[in-house]
């Protein structure tokens, strides 16, 4: 008797995975049943909620195990003529086809277990949805070269020797290990870490906190130092609000470069290449993952070119397309992580219908100065009003006088540097002076166009144009347009979009 799974008289032959797919199943399983047990654990506060916890853990692993190796048993995938198909479940059976036409990325991920026995997992991601249409939990390495050229043969892409290895195309970038901390240091700003920090500190509570740090901390004793002045005299003295400053800023810098280091080992490696019609990009210290990007696809460019970018003759350069997975696009959309400012233009020319995008830029409305400036000192005196009233007058004017400089000349940089322009069916705009961003999109791939206006706008004359292409990320904004301009800009897209 034949198996329910197993290929007909009139299939094509069907693989199987590694059976190391049924220990990553099984660990993904074990990693979402621990996130239900961590808040007994951490809540816990005798020692019948911590077995409790471990009880939970416990009823579920058997379940854990069963459905892995489930799993792994009747996973099936086979190559059709013009589609993937894909095949898996027991009681409830689910069969996907995918057809070749509409696979936009192919995505191979390899951590550390991955590597020890030698697979990869592999994502397939189409235009149908935010998510992958497939994923591939553990596919020989030795099959994916294969896998590719089936594909791509059956997408009708044009395939040569450069399928048979890996970097046979020829190499565009490539970041050493220390391009890979720079790029780290100018792109990761350490967010997630500080609010990792917060929620940690917000889930334990104070009594916690002074069980793990101990009473002792100097970070502790200049906290109450702070309160116990407060409640005495009603005021903070100015040595006090100085060196709280510069613990907070000598703080900020260490969590930026342990950020750094962190995306660094994302990055190390980064290898850009082309193939065809497609980018492949290969990156990563301990998980390794390679990916396929259809230049066909890509929607719009993105180039970051912050304040220490432009010192270091250095930008940024990012792609959106249409297809990427929420899981992945957070890696996908750095085309690439470090590039040397005069190499911008051939990147880009990369994308098909920005190969002749010169153009002019040009200014937005005249007002736009003086409108930054009042917001800027407006913003400076909010600020400096409760150091004021903490530290007293004196304190207040002299923060009221450094902001205020700080934030007028920024505002006067961001009014200098905002532009946007159009020409040979592309648009784009650019803004921001610390962190600026351009934005370059093909008018015929835009999907939506608006034009709307605050109060302040419409006082001013001016407006903002919003240019949205499909997929995740920056959208192209043009900012303090004078209106007419915008209302002609807009009827210029509307009238090209979709073409």
């Amino acid at each position: 008797m034949t198996a329910w799974w197993a290929a007909g008289p009139t299939m094509a032959p069907e693989h199987r995975l590694h059976p190391a797919s049924a220990l990553f199943r099984f660990g993904h399983l074990l990693k979402d049943f621990a996130f239900l047990a961590l808040p007994l654990l951490v809540a816990g506060r005798s020692m019948a909620m911590d077995l409790l916890a471990v009880a939970v853990m416990g009823v579920l692993v058997l379940p854990a195990v069963i459905g892995a190796i489930i799993t792994y048993a009747t996973f099936r995938y086979r190559y059709e003529a013009d589609e993937f198909v894909v095949r898996s479940g027991l009681i409830f059976r689910n069969e996907r086809h995918i057809p070749y036409a509409r696979i936009h990325n192919i995505d191979a991920v390899q951590n550390p277990i991955h590597r020890l026995f030698r697979v990869a997992m592999i994502r397939i991601e189409t235009g149908s949805g935010i998510e992958a249409e497939a994923t591939l939990a553990a596919v020989p390495v030795a099959a994916i070269a294969d896998m590719r050229r089936r594909m791509f043969e059956g997408r009708g892409a044009p395939i040569a020797a450069e399928e048979a290895e890996q970097y046979a195309s020829p190499v565009l970038l490539k970041l050493g290990v220390a391009d890979a901390f720079v790029a780290g240091f100018l792109l990761n700003r350490g967010y997630l870490i500080i609010a990792a920090a917060i929620g940690l500190v917000f889930e334990l509570g104070p009594d916690d906190m002074v069980r793990i740090v101990g009473e002792s901390q100097p970070g502790r004793a200049a906290t109450a130092a702070v309160q116990e002045t407060i409640a005495a005299s009603g005021s903070v003295a100015g040595t006090t609000v100085a060196l709280t400053v510069a613990g907070i800023v000598l703080l900020m810098i260490a969590i930026r470069l342990v950020a750094a280091l962190v995306l660094a080992s994302r990055l190390h490696g980064f290898v850009l290449s082309r193939s065809g019609a497609d980018l492949r990009t290969e990156s990563g210290l301990f998980t390794r993952v390679t990916r396929t990007v259809v230049l066909g696809r890509i929607q719009r460019v993105i180039v970051h070119e912050s304040f220490l970018h432009r010192r270091l003759g250095r930008a940024s350069i990012q792609v959106v397309t249409m297809g990427h997975s929420v899981t992945s696009r957070s890696e996908i959309a750095w085309l690439a992580p470090l590039v040397r400012a005069d190499e911008i233009d051939a990147l880009v020319a990369l994308v098909p219908g920005l190969a002749t995008h010169a153009f002019a830029w040009n200014p937005p409305h005249p007002s736009i100065t003086g409108r930054k400036l009042r917001g800027a000192l407006i913003g400076a005196a909010l600020g400096a009003l409760p150091v004021g009233l903490l530290a007293g007058p004196s304190w207040g004017i002299a923060v009221l006088l450094l902001l205020g400089g700080w934030m007028s000349l920024a505002a006067w940089l961001y009014a200098r540097n905002i532009a946007w322009a159009e020409g040979d069916g592309v648009v784009a705009a650019r803004a921001g002076w610390m962190r600026r961003k351009t934005v370059i999109a093909v008018a015929s791939r835009v999907h939506t166009a608006a034009t709307w206006t605050s109060p302040f706008d419409r006082r001013a004359g001016t407006a903002v144009l919003t240019a949205d292409t499909p997929g995740h990320g920056v959208p192209l904004q043009m900012r303090y347009l004078p209106i007419d301009i915008a209302n002609r800009l807009h009827a210029t897209i509307v009238a090209r979009a979709g073409r």
